[in-house]
């Protein structure tokens, strides 16, 4: 990425190649000459605990590449099936901009923009679960008994996969325990005993385990 101008203000760390760097006291401007540099301001990483949106977990894999936790090439095609499933729900003509931008960026291994071209779309997400929410609850409002088990997710994304491991966490309905965990009805007639399920997958590349915060555990320089 030659060229890429970081404007840091005092105190700020950002990570250049998996290396933690701290600006002095003073506003500066840092450019970037070697190009594929893996480059990620920490006031932009995103918080393992944090990756509760279809969004925020494909934001996560571009930073894992820029942490150095894992390579492109475990991370592209993750990161093309996860902008390929947002475009089917984010459909308006700035979203679709952002999109193709990240896409492009993919194709030539510039991660930084990227996440700053997926990063571009956190805000309305926002905005989409929040009307989702809203309509959920004028919902219940208006009919006490009528089941809450729609989660209020943008129009889409459950049915994606990257909005599957979401939706499918903690906050699944809870309306039928045993069509979530076939264990508790027992075995049936015939049937053979079911197994006991294994945890929700933690928000990582192909549902594995999330790699370290790339902001602790990092051997520190002073810029």
């Amino acid at each position: 990425m030659p060229g890429l101008i970081l404007k840091l203000t005092p105190g700020e760390r950002f990570m250049i190649n998996g290396v933690v760097l701290e600006n002095g006291d003073h506003r500066t401007r840092v450019r970037i000459l070697t190009e594929n540099a893996h480059v990620l301001r920490l006031r932009d990483a995103i918080h393992p605990d944090g990756i509760d949106t279809p969004v925020k977990r494909v934001c996560y894999i571009a930073q894992l590449v820029l942490a150095c936790e894992t390579t492109a090439e475990a991370a592209q095609p993750q990161l093309l099936r996860g902008i390929e499933q947002l475009s089917q729900v984010f459909t308006d003509p700035d979203s679709r901009a952002k999109l193709d931008a990240a896409t492009a960026a993919l194709g030539e291994g510039r991660f930084y923009q990227v996440l700053k071209a997926l990063r571009g779309l956190l805000a309305r997400e926002a905005r989409l679960m929040g009307y989702a929410a809203a309509q959920t609850g004028a919902a219940l409002q208006a009919d006490p008994g009528a089941p809450a088990e729609n989660a209020a997710t943008p129009a889409g994304t459950a049915a994606t996969g990257t909005g599957r491991a979401v939706a499918a966490g903690p906050n699944r309905a809870q309306s039928d325990p045993a069509a979530h965990n076939p264990g508790t009805r027992g075995a049936q007639p015939g049937e053979e005993p079911a197994a006991e399920p294994g945890p929700d997958p933690a928000p990582g590349l192909d549902g594995s385990a999330v790699a370290p915060d790339p902001r602790q555990n990092r051997r520190a320089a002073t810029a």
